[in-house]
Protein backbone atom coordinates (compact mmCIF):
# COMPACT_ATOMS: atom_id res chain seq x y z
CA UNK A 1 0.00 0.00 0.00
CA UNK A 2 2.73 2.47 0.93
CA UNK A 3 4.34 2.44 -2.49
CA UNK A 4 0.99 3.22 -4.16
CA UNK A 5 0.20 6.20 -1.97
CA UNK A 6 3.03 8.72 -1.80
CA UNK A 7 1.38 10.37 1.22
CA UNK A 8 0.92 7.09 3.08
CA UNK A 9 3.16 8.15 5.99
CA UNK A 10 0.69 10.97 6.71
CA UNK A 11 -2.18 8.51 6.43
CA UNK A 12 -0.43 6.08 8.79
CA UNK A 13 0.00 8.83 11.40
CA UNK A 14 -3.52 10.23 11.11
CA UNK A 15 -5.39 6.90 10.99
CA UNK A 16 -3.06 4.24 12.48
CA UNK A 17 -5.68 1.55 13.11
CA UNK A 18 -7.31 2.03 9.72
CA UNK A 19 -3.91 1.79 8.06
CA UNK A 20 -2.99 -1.35 10.00
CA UNK A 21 -6.32 -3.24 9.82
CA UNK A 22 -7.91 -2.18 6.54
CA UNK A 23 -4.82 -1.51 4.43
CA UNK A 24 -2.21 -3.95 5.75
CA UNK A 25 1.01 -4.03 3.79
CA UNK A 26 1.24 -7.82 3.87
CA UNK A 27 -1.72 -7.95 1.46
CA UNK A 28 0.33 -6.43 -1.36
CA UNK A 29 1.18 -9.91 -2.61
CA UNK A 30 -2.34 -11.33 -2.30
CA UNK A 31 -4.87 -11.24 -5.11
CA UNK A 32 -6.97 -8.69 -3.20
CA UNK A 33 -3.89 -6.59 -2.48
CA UNK A 34 -2.84 -6.62 -6.12
CA UNK A 35 -6.33 -5.63 -7.23
CA UNK A 36 -6.41 -2.84 -4.65
CA UNK A 37 -2.98 -1.57 -5.68
CA UNK A 38 -3.98 -1.67 -9.34
CA UNK A 39 -7.17 0.22 -8.58
CA UNK A 40 -5.30 2.86 -6.58
CA UNK A 41 -2.87 3.37 -9.44
CA UNK A 42 -5.73 3.73 -11.92
CA UNK A 43 -7.42 6.24 -9.61
CA UNK A 44 -4.12 8.12 -9.33
CA UNK A 45 -4.79 7.93 -5.59
CA UNK A 46 -1.38 9.25 -4.65
CA UNK A 47 -2.31 12.69 -5.90
CA UNK A 48 -5.94 12.40 -4.81
CA UNK A 49 -5.53 10.96 -1.35
CA UNK A 50 -8.34 13.07 0.08
CA UNK A 51 -10.75 11.73 -2.55
CA UNK A 52 -9.75 8.14 -1.78
CA UNK A 53 -10.17 8.79 1.95
CA UNK A 54 -13.63 10.29 1.37
CA UNK A 55 -14.65 7.04 -0.27
CA UNK A 56 -13.30 5.05 2.69
CA UNK A 57 -15.03 7.35 5.19
CA UNK A 58 -18.36 6.90 3.43
CA UNK A 59 -18.12 3.17 2.64
CA UNK A 60 -16.03 1.43 5.30
CA UNK A 61 -19.11 0.82 7.45
CA UNK A 62 -20.44 -1.54 4.79
CA UNK A 63 -17.48 -3.91 5.01
CA UNK A 64 -16.89 -4.01 8.77
CA UNK A 65 -17.13 -7.73 9.63
CA UNK A 66 -20.38 -8.75 11.31
CA UNK A 67 -19.97 -10.22 14.82
CA UNK A 68 -22.39 -13.00 13.87
CA UNK A 69 -19.48 -14.66 12.11
CA UNK A 70 -17.06 -14.67 15.04
CA UNK A 71 -15.21 -17.75 16.16
CA UNK A 72 -15.53 -18.84 19.81
CA UNK A 73 -16.69 -15.42 21.05
CA UNK A 74 -13.44 -13.74 20.05
CA UNK A 75 -14.37 -10.29 18.82
CA UNK A 76 -10.91 -8.74 18.75
CA UNK A 77 -10.90 -8.50 14.96
CA UNK A 78 -14.36 -6.91 14.93
CA UNK A 79 -13.34 -4.39 17.58
CA UNK A 80 -10.24 -3.47 15.57
CA UNK A 81 -12.34 -2.85 12.47
CA UNK A 82 -14.70 -0.70 14.52
CA UNK A 83 -11.74 1.27 15.84
CA UNK A 84 -10.61 1.86 12.26
CA UNK A 85 -14.12 3.04 11.40
CA UNK A 86 -14.19 5.29 14.47
CA UNK A 87 -10.92 6.91 13.36
CA UNK A 88 -12.41 7.76 9.98
CA UNK A 89 -15.99 8.69 10.83
CA UNK A 90 -17.65 8.98 14.21
CA UNK A 91 -21.06 9.18 12.51
CA UNK A 92 -20.58 5.96 10.54
CA UNK A 93 -19.28 4.29 13.70
CA UNK A 94 -22.43 5.40 15.54
CA UNK A 95 -24.66 3.90 12.85
CA UNK A 96 -22.93 0.53 12.95
CA UNK A 97 -22.85 0.60 16.75
CA UNK A 98 -26.61 1.28 16.93
CA UNK A 99 -27.26 -1.65 14.59
CA UNK A 100 -24.98 -3.88 16.66
CA UNK A 101 -26.72 -2.88 19.89
CA UNK A 102 -30.01 -4.08 18.44
CA UNK A 103 -28.67 -7.24 16.84
CA UNK A 104 -25.88 -8.28 19.23
CA UNK A 105 -26.87 -6.90 22.63
CA UNK A 106 -26.29 -10.25 24.37
CA UNK A 107 -22.73 -10.72 23.12
CA UNK A 108 -20.93 -9.57 26.26
CA UNK A 109 -17.52 -10.42 24.87
CA UNK A 110 -18.11 -8.16 21.89
CA UNK A 111 -18.68 -5.18 24.16
CA UNK A 112 -15.73 -6.18 26.32
CA UNK A 113 -13.43 -6.36 23.30
CA UNK A 114 -14.68 -3.02 22.02
CA UNK A 115 -14.05 -1.42 25.41
CA UNK A 116 -10.55 -2.89 25.39
CA UNK A 117 -9.96 -0.90 22.18
CA UNK A 118 -11.12 2.19 24.12
CA UNK A 119 -14.17 2.61 21.93
CA UNK A 120 -17.36 4.27 23.14
CA UNK A 121 -20.04 1.61 23.45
Amino acid sequence: MGKDLPQSSKLKKQYPTFYKIVLPEDHETSLLGKARCSGLKKMNAGTCLSTAMDVWKNRLRYIVPDPSHSHKSDYTHHAQWMKALYELSHDAYGRVLARWHEKHSRRRNLWRDMKSQRLPV
